[in-house]
């Protein structure tokens, strides 16, 4: 079964899911695409500070240290050079997020350039916590 986080973000590619932000509409993106996969957004509204301080608090995500598809990957601002970014992991190494360009949800970055483009700011991941399917008896 895949992810509902990687699935409903593949769904909204090629989209303007961040409807008050443009530029600057990462968090709200991730945010939209939770709250659709998932019944509720990951936190911290625009801003990829807050959405960052959110996840670290909130017992549904897990941070984890290898990205699967679905993964909330972020790299906050306030805690590096410039301003940070905030997506969700894809298939074939791409990362689904806003693209600052177009202001469409895409997927303009692969893992390997996230790393080297935010790499003055934490690179952290965020794995939701599905609950556990009850028994069937």
């Amino acid at each position: 079964m895949d992810n509902p986080i990687y699935t409903t973000g593949k769904k909204y590619l090629g989209k303007d899911i961040a409807k008050t932000e443009n530029e600057l509409g990462c968090a709200e993106a991730v945010n939209f695409v939770c709250k659709e996969a998932i019944g509720q957004e990951a936190g911290g509204g625009l801003s990829t500070t807050k959405i960052y301080q959110s996840l670290l608090t909130d017992k549904r995500f897990k941070r984890v240290n290898t990205p699967e598809k679905g993964d909330i990957i972020i790299s906050p601002t306030g805690y590096g050079i410039g301003y940070g970014h905030t997506g969700i992991v894809s298939d074939s190494g791409k990362i689904m997020s806003n693209n600052s360009r177009t202001f469409l949800w895409d997927e303009h970055l692969s893992v390997g350039e996230w790393w080297l483009k935010y790499k003055t700011f934490p690179i952290v991941l965020f794995r939701y916590q599905f609950p556990a399917e009850p028994a069937i008896i």
